[in-house]
């Protein structure tokens, strides 16, 4: 019963927050950009046209990985019953489906769409590639920071900002220079680091 419970909270708040980062892009895109091009398509969520396939997934799997450390740093410091993790303790094999959502839709999905899908592109398209970037990133790593400050303090909040940051502008870089704008790159990059990270949390490994 508790499982079920928690299958239905995350299905439920998957879709709220995928609805609620979808809605300003969803405007911004109907006011400016629905003559000319699918939503899917304006936001990346489109086909993957990468030449070296194994360089990418092997730069996929390299940014998993700097991403699941960066989470485990967090998680050092701040207890995973303070986290949204923490209503997957010790569900075991159970779990593994709302950890599934909760990992590739309401976090990774909703995440890219907004930060990789809709802030970077607008924000390329006004001040070009590199400047575009540096904003999505540095405002993905506040997010990921600085809500911490009161948990962890300054100093350990800001480095946290620095490393999700810095993982933000490689997988924008990975969007747009190597696979053509598509966000598939950093939603599987976001998607794995969350699953893993929730793993851990699920069968107590930490805690």
């Amino acid at each position: 019963m508790e499982v079920l419970i928690v299958l239905i909270s995350i299905f439920i708040s998957s879709i709220l927050q995928l609805l609620a980062f979808s809605f300003i892009p969803l405007i911004w895109w109907f006011i400016t950009a629905r003559k000319q091009e699918c939503f899917f398509s304006w936001v990346g969520l489109k086909k993957v046209d990468i030449k070296d396939k194994r360089a990418a997934y092997l730069a996929i799997m390299i940014l998993s990985v700097l991403f699941v450390l960066s989470s485990l740093f967090i998680l050092r410091y701040v207890k995973v019953e303070k986290t949204s993790l923490f209503k997957f303790q010790g569900l075991k094999f159970e779990g593994i489906l709302p950890v599934f959502l909760y990992a590739t839709i309401q976090t990774g999905l909703s995440e890219e769409l907004f930060f990789r899908g809709f802030l970077f592109k607008r924000m390329q398209h006004a001040f070009g590639y590199l400047l575009g970037n540096g904003i999505q990133s540095i405002l993905f790593g506040l997010l990921h920071g600085f809500m911490l400050i009161g948990t962890i303090g300054l100093v350990k909040a800001v480095v946290i900002t620095i490393l999700t940051g810095g993982i933000a502008f490689a997988m924008g870089y990975i969007n747009e220079v190597k696979a053509n704008g598509s966000i598939i790159p950093s939603w599987m990059v976001h998607a794995i680091t969350n699953f893993v990270t929730a793993l851990l949390v699920l069968f107590q490994i930490i805690s």
